[in-house]
């Protein structure tokens, strides 16, 4: 019943939210219009004297000097009476404007203008989400632009072990570092009220909203059964039933099992098509290896996530491995080899709801040319992923703690070299505070534009806030 009560207070604080932020774009933009309108009234009325001040002195030249002073003396008095009547009903119309809210308040401008204005005070979704964004990044300091970008384990948050409760290590950390997500895994999980719990303190204690996320949630892996969750069927049995109906069901069990617990993100499913060099998790988490019906089935699971609350976020772009024998994993596949493939499954991915792609670590010399990590090449993510494919998504690093990454770099050059390849969310760097500092001296060192940063942030706050432009 409580926590039943806390859910309701939060959904209409949020409510409340909503009403007061569309109130302030309106009133915003109610004043805008205003400014605009007495700007043609000034206009409308400085032509007149001039118009009035030429034709009066063309009338000194014809007209009796009597007659003409006779003449301008009446037009003075009625200019004069006009001008009070005017003065009053301005006074009128103050005060009576002093007694309404602010966001109501109104002033009299020509009937043509007030038209313009009235049709213009109608705000669609997509505008108020963008005003809403833009004007929360405006607000925001640099650092915490910055460690918006950043999702990690609250192991990685924390400095701990394990972490199964949310207290003053917590609090303390997101005060300090201000990251944009959380994600969980099995070890952090003991039970359904302790989650509850340790996601409901979570949220209260971070200053901007969260993505909350678990690993494997859409396989039917350990962090779902240790949510006390039916056991629920994985991408390959889905696949070799070949039933869209009861991948979404599989899906809409899982988002509102979550949803319960206060998750709201989940990194899967996986995009990816059986291969021979793949691990048995790495089966186990794909919809088969012919294109066609894996789409189908990964629809169906990706829609019944998203409809009932929970953000998916596909891995792994561009492919799998298929050869592990070096440090890096590497595809020797090329763009060719793709787009018969896994790019088909992509797109159906983001087509089905997905707003995050996660891209792999693995080298793609084949597409690039040498062995830079998919994570932190441009070619991966700019040209293939967003160009080629054509979708503006929010682009999540695969773990960049990985030893594929840290043989190599240090954790402020890979988060740098990241964001500068495209990358919107950096994964699990190797030392957060270390990636966080490497991203802020890139920017105020000029080699990352600070431009950079409120893109990226702008692509992830639009996804964070869309349910509260609605």
């Amino acid at each position: 019943m409580e926590r039943t009560q806390v859910l309701a207070e939060r959904t209409a604080n949020e409510e409340q939210a909503r009403k007061d932020e569309r109130a302030r774009v309106r009133h915003k933009r109610r004043v805008r219009n205003q400014i605009a309108a007495y700007a043609v009234v000034a206009a409308f009325t400085v032509g007149m004297g001039a118009f009035l001040y030429i034709g009066s002195m063309k009338l000194l030249a014809v007209i009796s000097v009597r007659r003409q002073t006779a003449k301008v003396a009446a037009e003075a008095e009625a200019y004069e009476d006009e001008a009070v009547k005017n003065a009053e009903a301005e006074m009128a119309e103050e005060a009576e404007a002093a007694e309404e809210p602010a966001e109501e308040v109104t002033v009299e401008t020509p009937a043509q203008v007030e038209e313009e204005m009235s049709a213009s005070e109608e705000v669609s979704d997509e505008e108020l989400l963008n005003e809403m964004v833009s004007g929360l990044i405006e607000d925001m300091p640099l650092k915490d632009r910055v460690a918006g970008l950043f999702v990690v384990s609250p192991e990685r948050l924390t400095n701990v072990d394990t972490a199964i409760k949310a207290g003053d290590g917590t609090r303390e950390s997101l005060e300090a570092t201000a990251v944009g997500g959380i994600i969980y895994s099995a070890k952090n999980i003991k039970n359904h009220d302790q989650i509850c719990s340790m996601l409901e303190k979570t949220v209260e204690m971070s200053k901007y909203p969260l993505f909350l996320g678990l690993t494997d949630a859409g396989e039917g892996g350990d962090p779902v059964k240790s949510l006390s969750l039916e056991e629920v069927p994985s991408a390959a049995e889905l696949a070799e039933s070949g039933d869209a109906a009861k991948a979404y069901d599989a899906g809409e069990t899982i988002a509102k099992k979550l949803v319960d617990a206060g998750f709201n993100m989940a990194l899967s499913p996986r995009a990816n098509l059986t291969a021979d060099a793949m691990t048995d998790e790495e089966r186990r988490a794909s919809f088969g290896s012919d294109p066609a019906s894996a789409q189908v089935i990964m629809a169906g699971e990706i829609q019944g996530l998203e409809e009932n609350g929970i953000k998916t976020a596909v891995g792994f772009f561009p492919t799998t491995a298929d050869d592990r024998s070096g440090n890096i994993p590497v595809t020797n596949a090329t763009v060719s080899d793709l787009e018969e493939g896994e790019y088909a499954m992509f797109k159906t991915a983001v087509e089905a709801g997905t707003k995050v792609i996660m891209v792999g670590n693995l080298a793609a010399p084949q597409i690039t040319g040498d062995n830079t990590s998919s994570s932190m090449s441009s070619v991966i993510i700019n040209e293939q992923l967003r160009s080629n494919l054509g979708y503006d998504v929010v682009v999540m690093t695969d773990s960049l703690s990985e030893s594929a990454i840290t043989d190599y770099l240090t954790a402020d050059q890979a988060a740098v070299n990241a964001i500068k390849a495209g990358a919107d969310m950096i994964y699990e760097p190797e030392d957060l505070e270390a990636a966080l500092d490497g991203v802020l001296d890139a920017v105020n060192s000029g080699v990352i534009p600070e431009s950079r940063i409120n893109e990226s942030l702008t692509r992830i706050y639009k996804i964070k806030y869309a349910d509260k432009a609605d």
